[in-house]
């Protein structure tokens, strides 16, 4: 299945709730060398602000048991709370090392603790563990199982027993962990690497085996959580109208994956799946979310206005970067290549020498090339100025347009863009040829631009 690059690399912390608990949850505790009033505990959509005051914090917390992030200034670690009281203590100059827990599962977070700083010491990066051939991969995710297990069953030895829930989750997302390396091992050393891996071993093939209906494991486990993700949101099989693997999770009582998924899956609905309307119908099944359900019909909506041979949405006294303003209306009569970017855009920018290129190419034929920024009017560091300077200093081809009100802009939301680079394609009476054009940097954007039917047109030899 295919992989999305953000799924590569492996969760850090654990954002998940084990279940809900009647009991309230006493937070205190005293910081050493605090840098603010405050201090945050957070995780799945839930959060709470604790002022501290003179480094001392107390708070009443109505929060499901589970894991949960605790921040000070720019330091984070992971806790576990549960009903009942806890203690913590720290200095925010030595926090990873100074953190300490008294109180209700102050065993099992100083474990958490403990392996943090395990983690930190041994950490390897992505790039080094996906770029392994096969036999040093396998041997290498062994060793992280092994290392990582011996962890807890060491803690315990010197310390108390853990929980036996907790002690039973941390298990088990270990072997979640050790699952997700091989799920994402083909795709990761093919984006690492530029090339194929070898695989001899049947050790990959896992996917059938992994039961991906375990609401509580979803809840308790990011990396589970990744590879049912994955699973169900695989743009491959949903973009050739592949949406049959839906059908058990459909009927299924796992909520939380069910509302999860539709939720993520709201930014893949787009004109060029093959079952569009297939698709949709089964993220409002999935959905029991007011605000979910009202985002997918918008987004379906306006998939329906933004279809081949529909008028394109429209744009108006966009600031060009040359001077004056610019409407969509003003450049009909050609065809039309919008670059939807941003200064910050690290993708956006790896595209512009072969825009640039691209440009050159047809710089005779009957087609104008746009970029529209959506920096921020006013953001600290990306913003108009920016946007300003990036065209000036790099000497940028084409007409730029700055949008008037970023991802809010209305044409840009017409469009339901929620990602750049985008590019779409109009035809020379303005309407759409498509709403999700090739990159400059695809060869098949080149063959498209020679196949349109006036593109060699001019004033002088073009009868329309």
């Amino acid at each position: 299945m295919k992989k999305a690059l953000e799924n590569i690399i492996y969760p850090l912390l654990i954002l998940v709730f084990f279940s809900c608990h009647e009991d309230k949850i006493i937070v205190s505790g005293k910081i050493e060398n605090s840098v603010n009033d405050s201090l945050n505990i957070y995780a799945n959509g839930l959060g709470q602000k604790i002022m501290v005051k003179e480094g001392v914090f107390n708070f009443e917390l109505d929060f499901p048991e589970g894991y949960y992030n605790l921040k000070h200034g720019n330091e984070v670690m992971n806790i576990y709370l549960s009903g009942g009281k806890i203690e913590i203590l720290f200095d925010y100059e030595n926090f990873d090392e100074s953190i300490m827990f008294n109180g209700d599962f102050s065993n099992e977070n100083l474990f958490l603790k403990e392996k943090f700083l395990y983690e930190e010491k041994n950490s390897l990066k992505s790039s080094e563990l996906f770029s392994l051939d096969e036999d040093e991969f396998l041997n290498k995710i062994s060793e992280i199982f092994d290392s990582r297990n011996s962890l807890i069953d060491s803690y315990e030895k010197r310390n108390s027993a853990l929980n036996k829930d907790f002690k039973q989750f941390e298990k088990k997302d270990l072997e979640h962990r050790n699952n997700y390396y091989l799920l994402n091992y083909e795709s990761a050393y093919s984006y690492f690497k530029k090339s194929k891996p070898i695989i001899k071993s049947n050790k990959f093939n896992i996917e059938n085996n992994i039961n991906y209906l375990d609401n509580e494991l979803f809840l308790n486990s990011s990396y589970y959580r990744s590879i049912v993700v994955s699973y169900f949101l695989d743009m491959d099989k949903i973009n050739d109208g592949e949406i049959s693997h839906f059908e058990k999770l459909i009927k299924s009582k796992s909520e939380d994956i069910k509302n999860n998924i539709s939720s993520q899956a709201k930014y893949f609905l787009s004109t060029e799946l093959n079952n569009i309307e297939g698709f949709y119908d089964i993220l409002l099944s999935l959905s029991s979310k007011k605000k979910t359900i009202e985002e997918l019909d918008e987004i379906y909506n306006n998939i329906n206005n933004i279809l081949t041979g529909k008028p394109s949405p429209q744009f108006y006294d966009y600031e060009n970067h040359a001077g004056g303003s610019n409407s969509l209306n003003d450049f009909l009569g050609k065809y039309i290549y919008i670059d939807v970017w941003a200064t910050w855009c690290g993708p956006c920018i790896r595209e512009i020498p072969s825009y640039e290129a691209i440009q050159k190419k047809f710089k005779e034929n009957n087609i104008s090339f746009l970029s529209i920024s959506i920096d921020e009017k006013d953001g600290k560091v990306y913003n108009y100025d920016k946007w300003v300077q990036y065209v000036k200093e790099n000497n940028l081809s084409g007409v730029h347009l700055f949008a008037d009100n970023a991802w809010n802009s209305e044409f840009i939301k017409a469009y339901n863009i929620n990602s750049i680079p985008r590019y779409l394609l109009l035809d020379i009476d303005g309407t759409i040829i498509t709403s999700d054009a090739p990159r400059p940097s695809d060869s098949e954007l080149s063959q498209k631009i020679k196949s349109l039917k006036h593109i060699n047109c001019n004033e002088e030899n073009c009868i329309i």
